[in-house]
């Protein structure tokens, strides 16, 4: 999995747009997933739009939003209300009933509890 995550400066200009499926249609995939974190003031059919159309998952923390297009969720859980939140157990029996609506699903933890919130996440799993 690759990951394009952009600033929040990289707004959904005309030229913004046209350099993503330049860089998009170039570049090769072999056999890689792309997922893209937009940020900023991207409007959901523009994010849709570009994710059909360039064949990335939507990468997102689906506690903040849903995700928009895809088979394959990419989750990045950056802690509601910032980095030191850690997860409930709650929270993330609501993440792993997120992740069984997709074929596959990725979640990345990154707060400052990541390490200790995917053990317990994994352990859920069990």
């Amino acid at each position: 999995i690759v990951l394009f995550q952009c600033p929040a400066s990289f707004t959904p200009t005309k030229e913004h747009i046209a350099d993503m499926r330049a860089f998009f249609h170039l570049v090769e995939r072999d056999g890689l997933l792309f997922a893209w974190e937009p940020r900023g003031e991207w409007e959901d059919k523009q994010i849709n739009g570009l994710c059909q159309e360039l064949d990335l998952a939507h990468g997102l923390d689906p506690f903040q939003r849903p995700p928009l297009y895809g088979k394959i969720a990419y989750f990045r859980l950056h802690g509601m209300g910032g980095y030191r939140y850690r997860y409930t157990d709650q929270d993330l029996s609501r993440l792993l009933r997120w992740c069984r609506e997709y074929e596959k699903a990725y979640c990345l933890f990154n707060n400052i509890s990541m390490f200790e919130d995917a053990l317990r996440m994994k352990e859920m799993l069990r």
